[in-house]
């Protein structure tokens, strides 16, 4: 019978880059994260030759685990970053605080999706025959040792009681990193990554359902007056440091109000993303947080209609920015709330803006006019 490997490492806690520790060589996220899901086969092909030793599953399991090489120093699946190169994966740690064990249940939960091999063996394990790992499944691999570096002095029942908790009350849940079907019982309920949050990991460019990523002109030219005053000044150092607030526009011009707050982002020395987002359910705030976090982007949205506007951004400590098309009431507790006006811009600054945004035009007079009203 198979020998169980009980992985040792010290206290829990956030997982960084430290000075002497070994650093990923490996190029790409999604590089990175398929060799961490390819080690956590060969961890469940232990498991399986300890409960089903004459089953074919755990030869196939390890073939698979050395192509991967060894994981992370602290036990994890995951190997640590290169202290330079710091990839999405790497940057949601750090400001969630996510451990070994959080790494391990998130590469778990992503595991039948990256080859097809592995998908057809959870099949087998599961009781209706998903793709899907569960709670049980997740819970026994703790229980023998072979996941999250949890310490030696703690007994498999313990082991498997912190994995339950974490799934079904700790961080990766309630940032939307990890999903739990909570309609069965937690033995066979599904494990997986929230939407499209894997993929964000990995580096693609996919985002959740009803989120459409947008392309707005802009640029910083006439907008240092505007910038450097009240709450847009403040709005604009929260974003230089990462502050988690959720500055809101309202205004009859959302598009012109999000290219502001755009800018307002780059002159903070933040990259940002406007998105146009149709709110389908509660929590959808927090999910964009959760991709822009993966991104390090500040996410400038446009909501399409004002349903579900409670931010719910709590577990999620990353700045997001609101344009809205009126006056519309929004809970932000207990994010700092901030609202900013975008009063039109003066015909100097604005003049500025377009010979910025179009240096083709002929000189002369840009065709701007003082407007009457809106940015």
């Amino acid at each position: 019978m198979a020998e169980t490997v009980m992985l040792d490492a010290s206290a829990p806690g956030p997982r960084v880059h430290a000075a002497g520790t070994l650093a990923s060589p490996t190029g790409t996220a999604g590089q990175r994260l398929h060799l961490a899901v390819l080690r956590m086969a060969g961890r469940l092909a232990v498991l399986l030759e300890e409960l089903a030793p004459a089953s074919p599953e755990p030869a196939f399991l390890r073939s698979m685990a050395e192509e991967a090489g060894t994981g992370g120093i602290d036990g994890s699946v995951l190997d640590l970053p290169a202290a330079a190169a710091a990839q999405p994966v790497d940057r949601v740690a750090a400001c969630l605080g996510l451990d070994a064990l959080d790494l391990d249940l998130l590469v778990l939960a992503a595991l039948p999706g990256e080859r097809e091999g592995l998908a057809a063996v959870v099949r087998t394990l599961h009781p209706e025959h998903r793709p899907a790992v569960t709670g049980g499944l997740a819970a026994a691999l703790a229980g023998a040792g072979l996941i999250g570096a949890l310490p030696r002095s703690s007994t498999p029942t313990g082991r498997r009681e912190t994995v339950r908790e974490r799934l079904t009350s700790g961080l990766l849940g309630r940032s939307g990193l990890v999903r739990l079907d909570r309609a069965v019982p937690f033995a066979e309920a599904a494990i997986v990554p929230g939407p499209a949050v894997w993929e964000a990991l990995r580096g693609e460019d996919l985002w959740p359902d009803g989120c459409r990523p947008r392309a707005l002109p802009f640029t910083t030219a006439g907008l240092a007056r505007w910038a450097g005053t009240g709450t847009a000044l403040a709005a604009r150092e929260a974003f230089r440091l990462l502050e988690p607030v959720v500055a809101v526009t309202c205004s009859a011009r959302p598009d012109a109000a999000a290219a502001r707050m755009a800018m307002l982002a780059q002159l903070a020395g933040r990259p940002a993303r406007v998105l146009r987002h149709a709110p389908a359910a509660p929590g959808w705030l927090a999910r964009i947080a959760l991709h822009a976090l993966a991104r390090g982007v500040i996410p400038v949205v446009l909501p399409d209609d004002t349903e579900h506007l409670d931010a719910g951004l709590d577990a999620v400590p990353w700045p997001v920015a609101l344009c809205l098309a009126g006056e519309t009431p929004i809970r932000s507790w207990p994010r700092p709330l901030i609202e900013i006006p975008v009063p039109p811009l003066g015909l100097a600054d604005r003049r500025a803006a377009a010979e910025a945004l179009f240096p083709e035009l002929p000189g002369g007079e840009p065709p701007v006019r003082a407007p009457v009203s809106g940015p």
